[in-house]
Parts: C-alpha cells; structure tokens; sequence
C-alpha cells in the first residue's frame, strides 16, 4: 500500500460518522477540535513509535507479542469487539440520516443489502483493491467539500465563530474529552491499515500525518458549517453539514446542492465500516488460530448490520449512552496502547539488539 492510499482510508476513517454531525457541538466546537488535537499529539507520536517499532505488525499482532498469551487472547478479544460495536454504531447512524433526511421512502432492505453487498465486495477483496478505491472515494470527497466550501463563501459569516472564549466552559471541556475519542481516538484501528503502508521517508510518521491531515479537513468543515447556520440553528439540528449544504445559494443558480454532502458521508461511513470490520476479522483469527481467509467477511457484516438495529431504539438512546462509550473508550484508546508503548520501551532498554531492531525517524 502506498502511503497517499493509506492517508486516503485514514482522513475518510476519522470523518467517518463526525463529518455530518460535528457541527452538533456549537458554535466553539472548532475551538474544542482545535485543544483536544493539541492535546493527542504525544499519543499520535507514540503510536507512530509503536508502528516503528513493531513494522509490518498489525494491532493484534503488536500485543501478541507484548503481552503474555493469556492476556494477549482476552485483549484481543475485547479490541474485537469493540470493533464490532463501533461498526454497528456506523451502520446505525449512517440508517438514521438516511431515513432523516428521507433521502429513501418506505422499507429500508434495500438499504441494509446494499450496505452488506458493497462491504463484502470490499472485505473480499485485496487490500490494493480497498486501498485504489480508498483513494478515489478520497478525490471525490475531497472535491464535494471544497466545492461546497468555494460555493457557500456568498453565506458564510464569521462573526457565529465568535466568542473565541467561550461561555459555557463545562460544555467545552466535554466537546474537548467527546474529540479525544471520536474522531481521533478511534484511529488506534487505523494501526492494522498503517502496517502495511510501503517503506517510504513518510512513513516514520505516518500515523501523525494522517491525524493532522484529518483535523484540518474536519476543522475547516467544521468552521464552515457553523458561519452558515450559525449557533442558535447549528444545535437545533442533527446534521448541521447536510443543512449547511442545502442552504447555499450561488448567484440564484447553485442552489439545494446537498448531494455534496451525502457523497462525503457516504464515502466516510463506507471505509470507516469496512476498517473495523477488518479489524474484527484479524482479531477472531488470532483469537481463534484460524487462517487467513474471506469466510468471515459475510457473517461479521451480517453481525454489524444485524447489531445496528439492537444497540438503540432511536437517536435519543444513542446520544444518552455516548458518556458511558466515551468511558469505555479510555480502555482501548488510551490505557492498552500506553501499555504497549512502555512495555515496548522497557524491552528496548533492556535488550540492546531489541532497541537496534527500532528504526529511527529521519
């Protein structure tokens, strides 16, 4: 895998579900995105150490060989299913926007087995193949956001970014602690891609890019969202990004242009979904010794889809059960991957031919 593919499936990875509802935080929530990024920037470099150190390994393998098999089996079984739950979470929001802004009228079946469909197609296929339409969903995104951003400039209005201090300094603290899970904590997933990026001068901090490339697409999506609609609407609605979107008026002649918006969405939730599926299906063969193979792809996307539909009820469940995710978040986002940096550490320090084996950035 190039390293411009794997920075495609990573920037698409962290928008994921956060692109079309981001806005949801208010008017400092750019201001939220930009601490909390401050603040993952030693964690980014960890991780970028831990790929260094363990090259070619994915996440599963990285604690295999880490831990002691016992508790290598429980850790990577519960890495499982935290995958498992995060995709049913995608697979959930991404029906309910769809039936929001009814963008389909009556059953949703057809919804489901196209999901299912094009997720298998992907899971089976190579990861050159998953990586070149990565990069081509990629060109498109990238194209719908920053037409909508050139477009709508007619109706932006930089005063609903203001204050810079912001009022209510309890929400700001929670929109901080909400960013360092999602969308940036759960790139630890993105450490079974990023192994297997070519051996390239880019790749010494290949993690960190793709967390800085993200955060500045997010953050200026973000920023344009809440200078069109303004704070007072921005928390009245679900999806700021498709509103925003749908209200641009180019000259009278570009005008319900939400489309862009739904491309962006679709492409985001797309490779985020077939990430943690993957992830899921590297983690029940280590967990069961089984072999590399495509069977699992149709049952774990069957599993996803099928989970999405028990998590929640509706969309008031699923925002009141965020804070206990976010905690249950810390474990593997924060707690197992410091684990793995200083048990790596230690090794280094004890054995001279262990830290030898570190390539070192340049």
């Amino acid at each position: 895998m190039k390293t411009r593919q794997a920075l495609s499936i990573s920037i698409l990875f962290m928008m994921g579900t956060s692109i079309i509802s981001i806005g949801n935080y208010g008017y400092h929530a750019w201001q939220a995105m930009i601490v909390s990024f401050l603040c993952c920037l030693p964690y980014f470099f960890f991780i970028d150490y831990l790929l260094r150190a363990h090259p070619k390994k994915n996440l599963f393998e990285i604690i295999s060989k880490t831990f002691l098999k016992p508790i290598a089996k429980v850790v990577i079984a519960l890495y499982s299913l935290y995958a498992l739950y995060i995709s049913g979470r995608i697979v959930f929001r991404y029906v309910e926007f769809v039936i929001t802004v009814r963008l389909v009228d009556g059953a949703i079946f057809p919804l489901f087995l196209s999901i299912i469909v094009i997720v298998v197609l992907l899971l089976r296929s190579d990861m050159r193949t998953f990586a070149r339409f990565s990069q081509a969903a990629f060109i498109l995104s990238i194209l719908s956001i920053f037409s909508f951003i050139l477009i709508g400039l007619e109706d932006v209005n930089l005063s609903y970014l203001l204050p810079l201090y912001p009022y209510h300094e309890q929400d700001f603290i929670k929109n901080i602690l909400l960013f360092l899970i999602r969308p940036f904590g759960e790139g630890i997933l993105l450490v079974n891609i990023l192994c297997q990026v070519e051996e390239t001068r880019a790749k010494k901090h290949i993690f960190f890019l793709s967390m800085l490339f993200s955060f500045l697409l997010l953050l200026l999506v973000t920023i344009q969202t809440i200078s069109v609609l303004g704070d007072d609407f921005v928390l009245q609605i679900n999806y700021p990004l498709y509103t925003s979107v749908g209200i641009v008026n180019f000259m009278d002649f570009l005008v319900r242009i939400e489309s862009l918006s739904v491309i962006i969405f679709f492409f985001a939730i797309l490779i985020k979904l077939v990430v943690c599926l993957y992830s899921l299906k590297l983690g029940l063969e280590q967990v069961f010794n089984l072999d590399k193979t495509h069977a699992l792809s149709i049952p774990i996307t069957f599993l996803s889809v099928s989970l999405s539909q028990i998590l929640y009820h509706n969309v008031a469940e699923f925002i009141q059960f965020y804070p206990i995710y976010g905690t249950i978040s810390v474990f593997f986002i924060h707690v197992i991957p410091f684990l793995l940096i200083i048990m790596t550490w230690m090794k280094r320090k004890q054995s001279p031919q262990y830290a030898k084996s570190i390539p070192k950035p340049t």
